[in-house]
């Protein structure tokens, strides 16, 4: 399994038809992507950081892993306004759920039936008419008034996979079955201020990353759980005996007292 392709709508520095890489038309940008390790370079400003940030848009992760405070921001500039909410802002994500050459042989994740999966995260834009009125005095017996209109914007995400429209948790979910955990992304997602703070992390929070990054840290977690549940059936257990062995000797003070 591994990503095979990513398609850009008007997402950051990506526009339309211009920024068509492999020139397939449709006013996206087309980025192939080949097995194994994959390095994208490039001068300051081309976008490779747009690029992750596209993937990781895909992956229902928030602006603030994408370094944008709020939807809006992950838009072009010259598309954030109430003109141009006919744009299409998404990012399109293909899996290729096979191994083997070309692309052939069996599934990785047998469970999942798909060949390719494309996961779509699409931002929607609504406009809401708002309206403001002020009046002056124009003399002792007339007014004028004015009243002025704008559009408002709101946003929010629509996820889809294979075309299916979805909730955001269940992306996640889905996600998971390829163990991609996108609620944890910094056991797989490494960005440019992290990558010299990683190593000087404590042991503890390392060995934390590792663990949640190899998938053993929700069993980790399972067992603490299980813990906490043994300690307090264990208080139960003991407060139990305690209660039938004080019923037992007053039962036995009642029948030495019957005789």
């Amino acid at each position: 399994m591994y990503i095979k392709s990513l398609r850009i709508q008007h997402f950051k520095s990506f526009g339309g038809s211009n920024n068509d890489i492999t020139g397939d038309g449709g006013g996206s940008t087309l980025v192939p992507f080949s097995k194994g390790f994959v390095c994208v370079t490039g001068p300051n400003g081309a976008g490779k950081s747009n690029l992750l940030d596209a993937v990781c848009f895909a992956l229902t992760l928030d602006p603030s892993y994408l370094r944008a405070k709020e939807l809006k921001d992950l838009l072009p500039q010259s598309h954030n306004t109430p003109s141009s909410s006919d744009r299409v802002t998404q990012v399109e994500l293909t899996i290729d759920n096979r191994v083997g050459s070309g692309g052939g042989g069996k599934r990785p994740f047998p469970h999942l039936q798909e060949d390719e999966y494309v996961l779509c995260a699409r931002i929607a834009r609504a406009t809401a008419a708002s309206t403001s009125s002020s009046s002056a005095a124009a003399g002792p017996s007339s007014s004028s008034s004015s009243s002025s209109s704008s559009q408002q914007i709101s946003y929010n995400v629509q996820y889809r996979i294979n075309g299916k429209l979805k909730q955001r948790r269940d992306v996640r979910l889905f996600l998971r079955e390829l163990n991609i955990n996108a609620d944890e992304p910094a056991t797989w997602l490494v960005g440019q201020n992290q990558v010299t703070m990683i190593p000087t992390l404590d042991p503890s929070r390392l060995a934390s990353l590792v663990s949640q990054a190899a998938g053993t840290k929700g069993f980790e977690e399972n067992v603490a759980l299980a813990q906490k549940e043994i300690v307090k059936w264990e208080e139960i257990e003991t407060t139990t005996r305690s209660n039938i062995k004080a019923l037992q000797v007053q039962l036995a003070k009642d029948r030495a007292n019957s005789e």
